[in-house]
């Protein structure tokens, strides 16, 4: 299936990538490869990937994959509120 969408995110640094694999993986997800990351949720064939700018901050997040009854705003609608959440969130 083709990529259903890009989300960019904004602010992002190192520590938030890393605050959000460690939530990805703590809901069974596995984080591969080396920017970009490829993320298999395991859940419903949703596969994720992750490209992070560093120069820029940025981080595009885009559905790879995902089973054919899973809409991509579905996808979102559990994926937006974990960026939003690392994005704002103050590292020490």
């Amino acid at each position: 299936m083709p990529e259903s969408g890009t989300r960019h995110f904004t602010w992002i640094t190192r520590s938030k990538i890393d605050m959000m694999f460690k939530a990805l993986t703590s809901h069974g997800a596995a984080v591969t490869g080396s920017n970009p990351w490829d993320i298999d949720t395991h859940k419903h064939g949703v596969i994720l990937r992750a490209e992070w700018n560093e120069a820029a901050s940025t981080l595009a997040l885009s559905v790879a994959n995902r089973s054919w009854y899973v809409s991509s705003a579905k996808v979102w609608d559990h994926i937006d509120p974990l960026l939003r959440t690392v994005q704002e969130r103050e590292t020490a």
